[in-house]
């Protein structure tokens, strides 16, 4: 799913679009974007600010086109059209996370007086990946969805969320869901009535991919109040301990109350940490020699010929060319030794 997003991001929309660019985005796609492209690549691809729709600036940009990515909501088509009736860049290239309702689309059409729309696509990317093989919705709590207390907003995320997923992978799924539970059925019917009438759109081939791909994965909706022992059965891993003790949201780890003072978080992703990716679902009883096999790799690194000394031309250039490789490795290794002394530290003083 996170190579499905890049391409979305990076590829189809930014990158197709030439010249200089704003990036427009939402609250969620903010987020969704820093997990797929650091800004130093978003800044290669002539992209001049970041900006967020529900605070955009009121400086004028005639030479600069906007890329906007955002989720087909109506607040955001709202603010959008509010923007259009007055714009300020050169056009305006828009990017829906997913399907777009037609009467919002009317709405879009409508404020745009000044015909400065260049084009309008939908990318399915309305979930946040953190991995190859790992997304999340971010909703922690479906409580609202029990009777009385009904959340409809909640149970249509789930469900567009899932869609998106199922789109960006190209997969027409068999849905298997866990009878015993109301909202698992309601679920999985909402979301075959969604692929079968293209998310409820006038795409009714929306599903419709190649004859290869079609009934290619299973989509398997649990109940976890029934499912009780599954997450007590591996809590001793790296990635469930940083998540059960330290607390980690879009690979970000909350990292205030770690010694050194100062540090507001870390970020864990398997895509730019070599030692995180190794071991991300390594017991906690093994990581600790593979966090010093990483220490005595940094000394290495950092070690200089003829006892520390930089004797020659030739050793300076050596050790120049590898510095940037060296202070990275660096942080990537400081970062994970506070990590693993403070789960150590919470798992001696909670007598875990």
């Amino acid at each position: 799913v996170w190579e499905s997003v890049r391409h979305y991001v990076y590829t189809k929309a930014i990158e197709e679009v030439h010249g200089v660019k704003c990036l427009i985005l939402d609250e969620e796609t903010s987020r969704t974007v820093a997990l797929v492209c650091s800004h130093t690549q978003i800044l290669n691809a002539q992209v001049y600010s970041v900006e967020r729709l529900d605070s955009m600036s009121k400086k004028r940009m005639g030479r600069v086109r906007a890329v906007c990515i955002i989720r087909p909501t109506s607040i955001n088509i709202r603010r959008l059209a509010q923007e259009l009736s007055a714009p300020k860049y050169e056009e305006y290239n828009i990017f829906f996370t997913n399907t777009i309702a037609e009467h919002l689309l009317k709405d879009l059409a409508e404020a745009d007086v000044s015909q400065v729309v260049c084009q309008v696509q939908e990318i399915f990317m309305d979930f946040y990946p953190l991995s190859p093989t790992l997304f999340t919705l971010n909703e922690p709590c479906c409580a609202e969805l029990e009777a009385p207390s009904w959340n409809q907003a909640l149970f249509t995320r789930l469900s567009e969320g899932l869609i998106s997923v199922l789109l960006a992978l190209r997969r027409s799924p068999l849905i298997v869901f866990q009878r015993s539970s109301p909202i698992a059925e309601k679920l999985a019917f909402d979301i075959e009535e969604r692929i079968a009438t293209g998310n409820r759109s006038s795409d009714l081939d929306l599903f419709q991919f190649s004859a290869g791909r079609q009934g290619t994965c299973m989509l398997l909706i649990m109940d976890r109040r029934d499912d009780a022992a599954v997450p007590l059965l591996m809590p001793w891993t790296y990635a469930a301990m940083v998540h059960e003790l330290l607390g980690i949201r879009d690979n970000r780890v909350d990292m205030a109350r770690v010694p050194p003072p100062g540090q507001d978080e870390a970020v864990l992703s398997v895509h730019d940490d070599e030692l995180y990716r190794r071991c991300e679902h390594t017991l906690f009883g093994e990581l600790g020699p593979a966090v010093t096999a990483a220490v005595n790799d940094l000394q290495k690194m950092t070690g200089a010929p003829g006892g520390g000394r930089l004797q020659s031309v030739k050793d300076i250039q050596r050790f120049m060319n590898s510095f940037p490789d060296v202070r990275r490795q660096q942080g990537t290794v400081a970062k994970h030794v506070a990590i693993t002394c403070e789960l150590g530290r919470q798992v001696e003083s909670r007598q875990l």
